[in-house]
């Protein structure tokens, strides 16, 4: 049987390697979570703001000037919040290879610790039913032997020359 040594090895490297997948399914869940809090947050804004620009227009429809600055200084802020969101998500993806290459290298080494665990476990136990195999061999040899001895004892007794 292999050692328990090499056995929690090769437990201990899967365990990690289900920890990598974890992180890295909770990383893109607080990632996606955080930039659909932001888009959610954007559109609420934006209803915000266009509610609020409708209700001016109404209260003052003849006031062209003042509607037309304000409809463009909306448009302006939300291009801007728009922007913003724009550059989180390239930050986000920036973010994500760095984060994502950390867990791979902890994915391979897990892996790498499984292998060699596995590997190792499979050469232990081989050399053991080898050893096994050897002991019964030689034993089944020494059984034949004295078989062997035995008949030929017997063959002695029976040969009338040697009466």
């Amino acid at each position: 049987m292999p050692r328990n040594a090499t056995v929690n090895s090769a437990i201990n490297g899967t365990k990690e390697s289900g920890s990598v997948w974890m992180d890295l399914f909770r990383a893109n869940n607080d990632r996606t979570h955080r930039f659909n809090r932001l888009l959610i947050d954007e559109a609420e804004r934006t209803q915000e703001e266009r509610a609020e620009f409708v209700r001016e227009f109404l209260a003052r429809p003849t006031a062209v000037s003042d509607n037309t600055r304000e409809l463009f200084q909306t448009w302006t802020r939300r291009n801007r919040r728009r922007l913003e969101l724009v550059r989180t998500m390239f930050d986000d993806l920036r973010d994500m290879t760095s984060t994502t290459r950390s867990l791979y290298e902890r994915m391979s080494d897990a892996n790498r610790q499984t292998v060699t665990a596995t590997a190792r476990a499979g050469r232990e136990a081989a050399a053991e039913v080898a050893g096994e195999a050897s002991d019964l061999a030689e034993n089944v040899s020494d059984a034949a032997d004295s078989v062997e001895r035995s008949l030929r004892r017997q063959a002695r007794n029976l040969d009338p020359r040697n009466n």
